[in-house]
């Protein structure tokens, strides 16, 4: 992270932001809107540089979003707004995390999550309007466990 690059929960003014920037790698963007309180930013300068969020079904939750501009990768961003997320959901109770990728399998393993098929999902998160969308039809589904504490 660069000294001038800050993390901040996101907010409704940011929707269009971050749909912007998932856009830019054809990363979904429907119910971005509904869980924009669930989400967190990078900013530099004003502008959103990276963002992730995270979608809550009881006690579990799909990591989604994850996007980091090229010129700002490298820098441990997508990690310290992931982490920040992992925090949340412990804090919330949630015990389990589902992601979809098709571009970073080998980068959410080091994370922590291990492949699962899809038929092992949280019903809450197969009915997320993510889980839901055509462009992740052909995604790797992963999980990771937590300890989530109340």
């Amino acid at each position: 992270m660069t000294q001038t690059t800050t993390v901040r929960p996101a907010t409704a003014h940011d929707v269009s932001a971050v749909e912007t920037l998932l856009a830019c790698f054809d990363l979904p963007t429907a119910g971005v809107a509904d869980h924009i309180a669930d989400f967190v930013v990078a900013e530099d300068g004003g502008t959103i540089v990276a963002s992730a969020g995270i979608e809550l079904y009881g006690t579990s939750a799909l990591l989604r979003s994850v996007a980091v501009k090229p010129a700002y990768r490298g820098q441990g961003l997508a990690r310290v707004l992931v982490e920040h997320l992992l925090v949340r959901a412990r804090r919330t109770g949630v015990r389990t995390i589902f992601l979809l990728t098709s571009t970073a399998p080998d980068y959410f393993a080091r994370l922590g999550f291990a492949a699962i098929p899809d038929v092992d999902v949280d019903p809450g998160v197969r009915a997320s309007k993510e889980f839901d969308s055509c462009c992740c039809a052909g995604a790797q589904t992963m999980r990771l466990a937590l300890g989530g504490t109340r």
